[in-house]
């Protein structure tokens, strides 16, 4: 897909090239074409967290959760230590001796055990991500994240929940309806 969006943006440049459009409506382009290659980036970045979701079982690694959650291995070891998830319960451990996080707990945890705030969420899906995690897979600048919540443009409870830990957790389906346009 990152070949197709590189061919059309080709595209449109060159015929804006032979255009007579003023200068304001080719700034305005410009920018159009940066949103459309974000938003194309968020759309490949999406379809291979469904794709990997399809795959995923109930329970990851640490380093795998960090990969998808933003949180560092090292947070994520430290709620470990700090008994905050408890063996069981919040994680197991393989035959091999390697910690697996459930995420079904994972994310009750994310939401303090308010089950009915996870809405239609599979089991094996992640239900929110930090902001960290959005930047990188929305292009937004954590700045630019952080001002659409002191804006109130994200709402608490609808786009971001605060977790436990008091971080910022972006609920990744609302995120995306916000970014479709559905606010």
């Amino acid at each position: 897909m990152g070949t197709d969006v590189a061919k059309i943006k080709a595209s449109i440049i060159n015929r804006l090239h032979t255009s007579n459009l003023s200068y304001e409506h080719l700034m305005l382009l410009a920018s159009l074409l940066e949103q459309f290659e974000l938003d194309a980036k968020l759309i490949r970045d999406n379809a291979v967290l469904q794709s990997n979701n399809n795959q995923w079982l109930s329970a990851v690694t640490i380093k795998k959760l960090a990969e998808l959650s933003g949180y560092s291995e090292g947070a994520l070891r430290k709620k470990i230590h700090d008994n905050i998830f408890q063996r069981d319960v919040h994680y197991k451990k393989s035959p091999d001796g390697r910690i697996q996080i459930k995420i079904q707990q994972y994310n009750l945890w994310l939401v303090n055990n308010e089950s009915w705030r996870l809405n239609n969420c599979p089991s094996n899906t992640l239900f929110a991500i930090t902001k960290k995690k959005l930047s990188e897979l929305t292009g937004y600048s954590e700045s630019a994240l952080g001002n659409k919540v002191h804006d109130g443009v994200f709402r608490e409870g609808f786009h971001y929940i605060r977790s436990p830990d008091n971080r910022l957790q972006f609920i990744i389906s609302n995120i995306e309806n916000y970014l479709s346009g559905e606010r």
